[in-house]
């Protein structure tokens, strides 16, 4: 029931191009940059849909630990369903532009399927040699230093645990590739939604207030408690967390505190989908046809209230909007691909004809 991060990648492709000819929807599927593994890197990819230039951006991320298998399929679902149910969320693609990122961390997300060694299940961060060691876990590797990040064990004396935050901040390539993605969109007037996607705890964290300036710009306690009840018809299965006052070396490093209160992203919070398919009987014939639809309905619904929640702050009109981010469109590239080696075969059969006769 899980899939390979080959799979998702095809899976997108294939959702790409399929939706490629509907205007409103306006799909592209992008290569951001490559890993930091030197053998052997991989490439950590964007699908955008929804109308661009309008300012107001939600970006989904997932996978930064390598061992989190179901939330890159939930994002891709969650993507599927907001494009695929035609005149219900034309108005709403029409409005603002959906950007998902499934598997942040490619590398550590392939390494944790190995069968061998049998630690591989458990490995959740990714693969760079540094020093010796294998891996950072990406999901503490944001923030400033003595600020947000910087507070669990550092150099050799951390490097070996599977929590460790790195030996500076954004010292990973996919950190740093995900962190000019979010800032080129959250500049300007851009009004931008980040949601970090995890699974199984049931919780909407909000980011940190770690600056008194940002404290009554946006009541972020209010939003992670508006989600909590309304992201599941079920108001009571998730529960909206209350962040430590202070920074430690088990709340350190986390992609949404920075995203909120130093790349200006309006809202960013954590959202631990609920173990549907695990602990709960209701609609027991989807949970045995496809467990990660009931998944993808929480993230839906979260996904669309982070819109609302944008479409509710107005815009800057005297500033611009950041619209195209530089990349590789993957889809193009596929399709070009695939027309010229129809062309070679087409070539090569020709020729082989020839000879024959």
């Amino acid at each position: 029931r899980f899939r390979s991060s080959k799979e998702v990648t095809d899976m997108q492709t294939d959702i790409a191009n399929h939706y490629r000819k509907r205007k409103a929807i306006a799909i592209k599927y992008m290569s951001l940059g490559k890993t930091g593994d030197k053998k052997n890197p991989k490439t950590v990819k964007v699908l955008q849909f929804g109308k661009p230039g309008t300012g107001r951006n939600v970006i989904l991320v997932s996978a930064l630990r390598g061992c989190e298998w179901v939330s890159p399929l939930a994002t891709t679902h969650t993507a599927l369903a907001l494009m695929g149910r035609g005149t219900t969320t034309v108005e709403l693609l029409n409005k603002v532009r959906f950007h998902v990122i499934s598997i942040a961390n490619p590398e550590g997300f392939d390494f944790s399927r190995r069968k061998s060694p049998a630690s591989a299940r458990h490995w959740c961060k990714n693969r760079r040699v540094i020093h010796g060691a294998h891996g950072v876990d990406l999901s503490r590797n944001w923030g400033l230093d003595g600020v947000t990040w910087g507070f669990a064990k550092r150099g050799k004396d951390g490097q070996n645990h599977m929590g460790f935050q790195g030996h500076q901040n954004f010292s990973e390539p996919e950190t740093r590739i995900i962190k000019r993605y979010i800032e080129h969109f959250s500049t300007g007037r851009g009004r931008v939604a980040l949601l970090d996607v995890k699974c199984c705890g049931a919780r909407i964290k909000p980011p940190q207030l770690y600056r008194k300036e940002h404290d009554e710009v946006i009541n972020v306690d209010w939003a992670a408690s508006f989600l909590s009840k309304h992201v599941t018809l079920e108001s009571s299965m998730y529960t909206a967390v209350k962040r430590d006052p202070t920074f430690h070396k088990a709340n350190t490093g986390q992609m949404i505190d920075w995203a909120h209160t130093e790349a200006n992203v309006d809202h960013a919070y954590v959202v631990d989908l609920k173990s549907q398919s695990l602990t709960t009987r209701a609609n027991h014939a989807l949970i045995d046809k496809d467990p990660f639809l009931m998944l993808s309905a929480d993230l839906e619904r979260a996904t669309v209230l982070a819109a609302q929640l944008l479409l509710a702050m107005p815009l800057n009109k005297s500033t611009p909007v950041n619209t195209n981010f530089p990349g590789r469109d993957l889809t193009l590239n596929s399709q070009t691909a695939s027309s010229a080696a129809t062309q070679k075969g087409s070539g090569a059969d020709h020729k082989k004809k020839k000879k024959r006769k």
